[in-house]
């Protein structure tokens, strides 16, 4: 470049190559040199200027973003990492954001880093390889300015292990089973096939896991392995068991097992195996199996082929130990003889106890000594009431028995049972509040006689001063259908109006669903209700022809009892189920609000909604509503009334002695 006389500006073009790539300032000289210095040989005036790469670290005015090097790591791993970054012209103070695209199809996920921070950490679970992800990181400040950098983020595969169950023997000829288990894998794969390489140099394919078998043709130490398929192809020996295939025995070999012991009413059942190793079995086997327990040996045959036979014993009472004998016998009179001790654990009855669950001081209190549940075959002799207060009574036979408590607190009633297996300590409890600040009057209604001789003794036993009346309806879910009155008398029974006691017991006459051959038991729908002259603070009923197992079916027959106060709201409700084959049970309630009317509906809960007529189960539990079987015949809850008795409390504060 030559400057004119008299010139003193010139422009200097200087091509950049690279200008994308990130690289140290660099420098270029410019020298300029007078003509007539030329010509003399003078040095000329010497100027340096430099070029600063705008994408070095540190250059002012760009964001730069160091995200680190390529990384593998395993399928069910967590990958994290903290990525860097610089912003040499900004101050950060009104901070960044971020983007992360992890290169999998996923959105990428964002975040933003505050003024002072230059770092953040990134993570992803790898659910499933192989797979090589390219991941990008930008950041971006708030002019706008950003960077992009990128890396490669592989995931191995890892194969699937699956553990496998079997003995680890056999005999020659006999079926080995192998149990293909759990298949454990952090990837998100699913295994299709299983192939199960036997070690004899056979391999079958199964489409499940599970219980397998495979019969070995020759004795030998052999190995098997299990090779899984999934979506990323076949992984061999992803499992494997040794097991040692030996010849048989020339005679009956039997195997009954290990000694055991279950508790009495349950069912032992056991598979005993055995081996023939010198007949083919073409004709088959005999057993005989002596249970230990005086009983007459049981008997069986095993065909050809087969190698097993299952065994089964309820065991009925205990404490036992039986010497259980299991015998095999081949066609040419082979026989082999194995024993195992059968243990039976005695387990102690429960009963059931049903009861008011509050008395007052020197009142009648009624217990219901109820059904005894003994999964053995042991029969109660002694029934000893606890009453809670230090007294106790011994009686011989369940049902209701009394006591009078001089003390108020609150007392727990236990009761110890005495059958052939010795006294059985707090079989059942119930507790009961005893109180002293008022006196109470119990007025029974009912308790008709079964075989009378004049009408009016039936509705002698149903009336009293404190019963104001006793209504039915028909349909308890019909606000429009009106009460009407109970029928004492003698008469047809087939309909609302007529005779509602049945052996002086009390129902409702006629029939809403045709669960009993009795009309006037309460069934269905109907309703039977209760009304006094006073208000009570608790009642007792004693029920009939509820049964359990009704009809010799699994269910039992159920109902619902709820106490109303004088504006007609419930304040009080228990519900009842059969647990005695006999029909008779005890049902009570109390309530700390009075109360002036009593209902009684048969059935049961489904949840929170009363199934009229419904059955429950042995246990408690809401079963079934009302069902008809293959006949037409209809079954459902359904029972009768054999006396109530309400509670009337007087309170004696401020009354002075009394007599």
């Amino acid at each position: 470049m030559t400057f004119l006389p008299g010139q003193t500006l010139a422009a200097v073009m200087i091509p950049v190559i690279g200008d994308a790539i990130d690289e140290p300032s660099e420098t270029f000289t410019l020298t300029v040199t007078p003509t007539a210095a030329i010509a003399n040989g003078t040095a000329g005036a010497t100027g340096t200027i430099t070029i600063i790469d705008g994408n070095a670290p540190g250059a002012p005015g760009r964001v730069k973003v160091n995200v680190g090097n390529s990384a593998n790591i395993d399928e069910g791993s967590v990958f994290s990492r903290s990525i860097t970054f610089s912003d040499g012209e900004d101050s950060g103070n009104d901070g960044w954001t971020y983007s992360v695209d992890w290169g999998d199809g996923s959105a990428a996920e964002t975040g933003s880093v505050e003024a002072g921070v230059s770092s953040f950490d990134i993570s992803r679970l790898l659910a499933d390889g192989d797979a090589s992800h390219n991941v990008s990181v930008t950041v971006t400040d708030v002019a706008g300015d950003s960077d992009t950098q990128q890396f490669q983020l592989g995931v191995n595969n890892v194969a699937p292990v699956i553990a496998l169950h079997g003995a680890d023997s056999v005999n020659v000829g006999a079926s080995y089973t192998l149990d293909l288990g759990a298949v454990t894998d952090p990837g998100q794969d699913t295994v299709t096939s299983y192939i199960v390489n036997w070690g004899d140099g056979s391999s079958d394919t199964f489409s499940n896991a599970g219980q397998v078998t495979h019969a070995y043709a020759d004795p030998g130490n052999n190995t098997i392995s299990v090779d899984l398929v999934d979506e990323d192809g076949t992984h061999t020996n992803a499992g494997s068991l040794t097991i040692a295939v030996g010849i048989p025995p020339a005679d009956v070999s039997v195997n009954a097992g290990g000694n055991a012991t279950l508790d009495e009413g349950s069912v032992f059942s056991r598979s005993i195996t055995f081996s023939d190793g010198e007949d083919s079995g073409n004709d088959g086997w005999t057993y005989s199996v002596d249970w230990g327990d005086g009983s007459a040996a049981e008997t069986g045959s095993v065909e050809a082929g087969v190698s097993s036979f299952d065994i089964s014993r309820l065991l009925a009472d205990g404490d036992a130990s039986h010497n259980v004998s299991v015998t095999v016998t081949d066609v040419a009179g082979d026989s082999d003889t194995q024993q195992f001790q059968l243990g039976v654990n005695n387990v102690a009855p429960v009963i059931a106890l049903h009861g008011a669950d509050s008395v007052n001081v020197g009142a009648s209190y009624t217990l219901d000594l109820g059904a005894v549940t003994d999964p053995g075959q042991d029969t109660v002799t002694s029934y000893i009431v606890n009453w809670g207060d230090g007294s106790s009574d011994t009686f011989s036979n369940a049902g209701q028995v009394t006591h009078a408590y001089a003390d108020p607190g609150n007392n727990t009633i236990s009761v110890d049972l005495v059958d052939e297996d010795g006294t059985h300590t707090n079989a059942g409890s119930l507790g009961v509040q005893v109180n002293d600040d008022v006196v109470v009057e119990t007025v029974r209604i009912g308790d008709a006689p079964m075989r009378i001789t004049k009408i009016a003794q039936l509705v002698d036993a149903w009336s009293d001063p404190v019963v104001d009346t006793i209504v039915h309806k028909a349909d308890a879910g019909n606000p429009n259908e009106a009460w009407s009155a109970v029928t004492p008398g003698i008469l047809s029974t087939q309909f609302l109006a007529g005779g509602d006691l049945y052996a002086g017991d009390l129902g409702v006459s006629g029939r809403s669903v045709a669960t009993s051959s009795i009309a006037q038991e309460l069934d269905g729908t109907e309703t039977l209700r209760f009304e006094f002259t006073q208000a009570a603070s608790a009642v007792t009923v004693s029920l009939s022809r509820l049964f359990s197992n009704d009809e010799s079916s699994i269910f039992s027959e159920s109902g619902r009892l709820r106490l109303f106060d004088a504006d007609g709201d419930v304040v009080g409700e228990t519900t009842f189920v059969a647990d005695t084959s006999n029909g008779k049970q005890l049902v009570s309630v109390a309530s700390e609000a009075k109360f002036t009317a009593v209902e009684f509906n048969a059935g049961a809960y489904d949840g929170g909604e009363f199934s009229f007529g419904g059955l429950a189960s042995t246990s408690g539990e809401f079963a079934t509503d009302i069902f008809a079987d293959a006949s037409g015949k209809l079954y459902g809850s359904d029972y009768l009334i054999d006396w109530i008795e309400p509670t009337f409390e007087i309170s004696l504060v401020g009354v002075g002695d009394i007599g």
